[in-house]
Formats: structure tokens, C-alpha cells, sequence
């Protein structure tokens, strides 16, 4: 009997190599690249440096005008101070303090609202404050075109009358206005009644435009052409303090009729009062007095072709 012997090799045994790579900037180089960044960085740091300063004695200033400013319109109210809740003061002194010095309008409109807020607890002047933060001088001066029609009102506004006329401050009140007022219908009575309608302060009126087929039309530029202030009805859409009201290519008789136009919303009549009391009163509470100055309504006259 054969005996085989049979060896079995082992597996071959791997030895793991490790591979490190290592790098190193030239002690030289580096400087360079140093030297280099702060040779760029340098004038802006310097500037900011300078700028830092005057923005903070720029921003003092403002606020102390602001202050200024509500103290002066409070001693003139001769009403009770209710205290500012300190975050509230902060905030809007905060805030207020951004704007340019030269801006009257919008210090105006920061002072009153810091007055507003020490004098009539119904204010929702966080919100305010949010709001005007996010606009511009421009803008706040559209918004009180809108409310005088630029300059034409001269009487304090009301806010609640004006409030209740802004109901009827769309499609289906100009369409009622029409079907009321038009004995005959062409389109220069169709331009004036729509026209009259819209003719109250918080409505901002761009184009009327009545077809009678693609071919013929005929229009009317308000007092806010929409190409004019588009961006900034944008911008004050978002922040709701304005609606679009716009409607276009409504049938009345043989005509269609369209209409640009814009229409502040309760949010913006509420600020506004808050913000620019000299131009519009607000009542607070349920036994409040009305105001005895109320802006003058448009007259309602018989339409004759024009």
C-alpha cells in the first residue's frame, strides 16, 4: 500500500503599503500670497473703517430726530402717553436710524409713528415698523399721492368714511356706476363716468380704455400711468398695501372697457393714519367721535358726451 504525502501551500501573505504624500508651501511663497490678499483687502478695510464711523454718528443723528420729532408732535396732541414697550422702541429707533438723512419723508413718517405709538394703544406698530422698512422714500411719497391725489386734497382725511368708500372701488362698482349714470353710451361718457368713479382718495388710476372692436379705441391717461410706477406698485403689492384692481375687456353696450388702477388696502389706511396723522385722522374704540373735516366727495353729475 502507497502512501502519498500531499502539502498544501499557504495563501501568500499581502502586506498592506501605505502611501503618504505630503506637501508644503515654500515659507516664501506663502508671504507672497499673504501679502498679496492684503495688499487687495487693504483699501477696502481702511474705507469701511472711515465709512464705520460715519455711519454710526449718521444713524445717532437720525435717530435723535426721529426722537426729536414724535416729542414735538406729542406735546402739540396734549393726550396721555401710554409707555412704548422696549422692544418695540428699539426696534423702530433701530430701524428708523437706516435712513438716509436727508430723506424728510421718511423721518416724518418714523417720528410719527414713534408719537403714535406712545399716544393710541390700537396701534399695530410692530407691523408698521416691518413695513416701512421695507420701503423707500419714493414709494412712501406715491402712497400719500395716492391718498391727496397728489396734492389736489388739501381737507384731513378720515380714514373710516374713506374706508367705506373703497368698497365700491372695483369692477362691479364701475360697471353699476354705468348702467346708473349712462343716458347715452359712447366712449368719452363711458372714459368720464368711470373716470368720476375712481375720482377718491386712496385709488390710483392709470389707463381707461374703451374698444369697440380691436381696430378702434380710445383712452384715457389718469393720474398714475402704470408704465410710470410700475416697479414701485410691485414692490408695494407685496408688502399689501396696495391691491390690483384691474379689470379688462368688459362688455357695455356696443363698447369694452378696461381699467387700470390700484386701490391702498385697510392695512395701508390704518399706517398711513399712524404714520402721516397730519394728512388723515383715525378713530380707536367703539365710543370714539367721528371727525368733524371730512375730504370732499366727487359730485355726481349727468354725463354729456364730451
Amino acid at each position: 500500500m502507497q502512501t502519498r504525502l500531499i502539502i498544501e501551500e499557504a495563501p501568500p501573505v499581502i502586506t498592506p503599503v501605505k502611501l503618504s504624500i505630503t506637501a508644503k508651501i515654500p515659507t516664501k511663497s506663502s508671504g507672497r500670497l499673504l501679502d498679496a490678499l492684503t495688499d487687495v483687502i487693504r483699501p477696502f478695510t481702511e474705507r469701511m473703517g472711515l465709512k464705520a464711523d460715519l455711519i454710526r454718528l449718521q444713524r445717532e443723528e437720525v435717530a435723535l430726530k426721529v426722537a426729536m420729532l414724535a416729542a414735538d408732535r406729542i406735546k402739540h396732541e396734549k393726550k396721555p402717553i401710554i409707555p412704548v414697550p422696549t422692544k418695540t422702541m428699539i426696534r423702530l429707533l433701530e430701524s428708523a436710524s437706516l435712513e438716509d438723512p436727508s430723506d424728510d419723508t421718511m423721518i416724518k413718517l418714523w417720528a410719527n409713528l414713534l408719537a403714535s405709538s406712545a399716544i393710541n394703544a390700537g396701534n399695530n406698530v410692530p407691523r408698521y415698523i416691518s413695513i416701512l422698512s421695507d420701503i423707500n422714500g419714493q414709494q412712501a411719497r406715491l402712497i400719500q399721492d395716492i391718498f391727496t391725489k397728489r396734492g389736489k386734497i388739501k381737507a384731513r382725511l378720515d380714514a373710516e368714511l374713506l374706508l367705506d368708500d373703497l368698497w365700491t372701488m372695483d369692477q362691479a362698482g364701475v360697471m353699476l356706476r354705468l348702467k346708473q349714470e349712462a343716458k347715452r353710451v359712447t366712449p368719452a361718457i363711458i372714459r368720464k363716468i368711470a373716470k368720476d368713479h375712481l375720482d377718491v382718495p386712496g385709488v390710483a388710476t392709470g389707463d381707461i380704455i374703451v374698444y369697440q372692436g380691436r381696430e378702434q379705441w380710445d383712452s384715457n391717461k389718469g393720474l398714475f400711468p402704470v408704465d410710470n410706477h410700475q416697479t414701485d406698485f410691485d414692490i408695494l403689492e407685496s408688502l399689501n398695501l396696495v391691491q390690483n384692481r384691474t379689470f379688462k375687456d368688459v362688455p357695455f353696450g356696443a363698447y369694452e372697457l378696461s381699467v387700470h388702477f390700484y386701490c391702498v388696502s385697510h392695512l395701508c389706511v390704518d399706517m398711513f393714519a399712524a404714520c402721516n396723522p397730519q394728512i388723515m385722522s383715525r378713530r380707536y374704540g367703539r365710543n370714539a367721535h367721528a371727525s368733524n373735516v371730512a375730504y370732499p366727495k366727487p359730485k355726481t353729475t349727468k354725463s354729456t358726451d364730451l
